[in-house]
């Protein structure tokens, strides 16, 4: 392959004003602007949110249920974890029980 010619005018030091270059376009200043713009929660932060939901509603049951029961040493192990599926199967039993 042949490397590509430079044009006189952008060897022999000419201001940056009168050399050729891309530049942006209406729309993709347009969309730069948008990009900007602080985005809606995203997924991760809509979790964090729900994990730090049932954790506070965990810490209420966990303060109702008696020390030694295994349901609240398993639900303070899902808590300090943060295991939103373990907090979840916890409390869905205990909401079974009369």
């Amino acid at each position: 392959m042949t490397k590509p010619r430079r044009s006189a005018a952008a060897s022999d030091g000419c201001n940056a004003e009168e050399q050729s270059g891309v530049r942006l376009r209406a729309a993709d200043a347009e969309r730069k602007v948008r990009s900007e713009r602080p985005e809606p929660p995203s997924r991760e932060v809509a979790r964090c949110l729900r994990v730090a939901q049932k954790v506070r509603v965990g810490q209420l049951v966990l303060d109702a249920l008696p020390g030694g029961d295994v349901r609240a040493r398993l639900l303070r192990t899902a808590i300090v974890r943060r295991d939103e599926v373990l907090i979840d199967a916890v409390l869905g039993q205990l909401r079974m029980l009369p």
